[in-house]
């Protein structure tokens, strides 16, 4: 007599379904641990002129393509303390560019002066070089009728350039341009600066020395030359992920009490 063999049961509909979610949550659970807070980087400055500052710098990722990043930044000038934050949505459709859109608000705390603006940054890495860029519009709102620049409104935009120099060593420099028209004062001002970063083997902390200038076409103003000298320590995962190239056109004109 012959054997009768066991007829398999087709994959029922249901099952496949169960199975196609089951594969679905798997692969965004995978994806999910690579989300949440990336970095943080907690960075201290000194300048000349009694120009110091500490910054806080947070970067999430909110999709694996989409980010959040929030800066808080304290700096204390010899006309007071002022706070800033900013925070910036980001697309990264690849490893070695990032764009996106930012907001920003900056208080003096010693008197009714805030400045904000809004804008675009991003930056691109090709083979070991990083090209960023930048550029908004801000405004000021300040009741001290002692301030020669009072309330103002800029048109601000920049660049920067990183260079990998070896595997600790990286150099760096950025411009930045703003035009302020106002009644009070009318001037157009580029500063910049270009300076070396050296990474520790650990990626944990960095050292970074910079020489920078402020230069004014109005003849009133002084044009000014510094030097800057900081520590950067990495708090987070350390993936090596830079803030995007910004840089406050108020902050240069307020720390002189304009």
């Amino acid at each position: 007599m012959p054997i009768s063999k066991p007829i398999s049961k087709p994959t029922s509909m249901p099952q496949m379904c169960l199975c196609a979610t089951l594969a679905g949550f798997i692969t965004s659970t995978a994806a999910a641990q690579d989300l949440g807070l990336q970095d943080a980087q907690f960075a201290l400055t000194t300048e000349e002129e009694d120009r110091n500052s500490g910054g806080l710098y947070l970067d999430y990722a909110i999709t694996p393509d989409h980010g959040f990043a929030l800066n808080f930044d304290l700096f204390d000038t010899k006309v007071g303390t002022i706070g800033a934050v900013r925070a910036g949505l980001s697309l990264s459709p690849a490893s070695d560019r990032r764009y996106g859109l930012f907001a920003y608000l900056a208080d003096m705390n010693n008197e009714s002066s805030r400045w904000g603006g809004i804008g675009i940054q991003g930056r691109r890495q090709i083979a070991g070089v990083g090209l960023g860029g930048f550029g908004g519009i801000a405004q000021r709102d300040s009741t001290m009728t002692t301030r020669l620049l009072g309330d103002a409104d800029v048109l601000f935009a920049g660049g920067e350039i990183r260079l990998d120099l070896s595997a600790s060593w990286q150099g760096f420099a950025q411009v930045s341009l703003a035009d302020f028209d106002e009644l009070q004062l009318s001037t157009s001002m580029i500063w910049g600066e270009i300076g070396l970063l050296w990474q520790d083997p650990s990626d944990r902390y960095a050292l970074v020395a910079s020489y920078g200038f402020e230069d004014f076409s109005n003849s009133r103003l002084n044009d000014t030359t510094r030097i800057r000298l900081g520590v950067e320590i990495t708090l987070g995962r350390g993936t090596g992920a830079r803030a995007l190239p910004f840089a406050d056109p108020f902050l240069p004109v307020v720390a002189r009490g304009l």
